[in-house]
């Protein structure tokens, strides 16, 4: 039986690296044009098939599925609840996926992740956050299509699938001005994840518009920079009592639970004395005495939107990449007051 022509045969004859080979025959940059044509000549020479007319021949697609390590715990399980409606929705379309929790030993190192090495799947989604290191790696090491969901970067030449944090942050701030609220913090840690960043940027441009002045003490670290825990000492400090907003966005439901810990520790009421919002409306555990007012991310449209998207790469290779921004929308709870004049 005849051996299959690999792109580490192409790199040993041509005598470049495999990352150079896979970079020429998808058409990346960074390869010279002399150089390209050398590879693109080598390849047909020894009958290379390329990676998309195989998947033609399969009925199944593998969607490979990584997320750091750090995002996946009993108590922030919102990704892994993502996992699985993307995983059930890989087998609607007749595919399936395999997962893997990225270590933070691993995420520092820029190791490979496996999926990659052992070349299991036809694509890759990177679920979340990671290192800009490690995403520069996963984008020269990856030979298969890279997807984002719930986050997109610069590093990676992919398609992504975000939702739209920024316009969330602005309607939920926004819902709190309408309810007679001026003094209104933020909580979230900042330069951690793109999505507290986005929206906070939303939380911003509300109170901008609305002429109300945003003060540093009301804007509220809700997780550790160095570990990334939610709720890790020393953060959730409340501001004075003497300058305390009427209300406070929380950049996630877990988050504003924890916050709402904290204020009736701290002897406020909720929604009484100070109001809260959210972001995603998913809690594994619910409080029946609590229901957040929050920002509903619909997972399942999300991940029908992913493997349409997938689908449609692996039939089209060519054409640009795209992110999609899926909006969500504001579900109703008891967390908030509104003040009259």
């Amino acid at each position: 039986m005849k051996k299959e022509v690999t792109m580490t045969d192409i790199a040993a004859k041509v005598g470049v690296s495999v990352v150079t080979v896979s970079k020429a025959l998808s058409g990346k940059s960074g390869v010279g044009k002399q150089l390209r044509e050398e590879i693109l000549s080598e390849a047909e020479r020894q009958g290379y098939i390329p990676a998309e007319s195989k998947r033609a021949e399969k009925k199944q697609i593998v969607v490979g599925v990584i997320v750091a390590e750090r995002f996946i715990s009993e108590k922030q399980s919102f990704y892994w609840k993502m996992y699985q409606e993307l995983s059930q929705e890989a087998m609607r379309h007749e595919g399936f996926s395999l997962f893997e929790v990225v270590s933070g030993e691993e995420e520092l190192a820029c190791e490979v992740p496996k999926i990659l090495r052992f070349k299991k799947a036809d694509v890759l989604v990177v679920l979340g956050v990671f290192h800009r290191s490690y995403l520069t790696m996963l984008n020269e090491q990856s030979e298969i299509p890279l997807f984002s969901l719930d986050s997109v970067y610069e590093e990676v030449d992919g398609d992504a699938i975000i939702v739209d944090n920024s316009m969330g942050g602005y309607l939920m701030t926004n819902y709190l001005l309408e309810r007679g609220h001026e003094k209104i913090g933020f909580v979230g840690t900042l330069h951690m994840t793109p999505s507290i960043d986005d929206r906070y940027l939303g939380y911003y441009k509300a109170m901008v518009l609305a002429k109300k002045t945003v003060e540093q003490s009301w804007i509220v670290d809700d997780r550790s920079t160095e570990t990334g825990k939610v709720g890790a000492e020393g953060t959730l400090c409340l501001p004075d009592p003497e300058n305390m907003p009427s209300a406070f966005f929380c950049n996630c439901d877990f988050t504003a639970r924890l916050m709402i810990g904290k204020l009736k520790e701290a002897g406020y009421r909720v929604p009484e004395d100070i109001s809260v919002v959210s972001f995603d409306h998913y809690l594994p555990e619910e409080n029946p005495e609590v229901s957040l007012t929050t920002y509903e991310v619909n997972m399942k449209a999300i991940v029908r939107q992913m493997m349409t998207l997938i689908k449609a790469r692996l039939e089209e290779t060519d054409w640009p990449f795209c992110t999609i921004l899926a909006r969500g929308r504001l579900i109703e709870g008891n967390t908030v007051r509104e003040i009259t004049r």
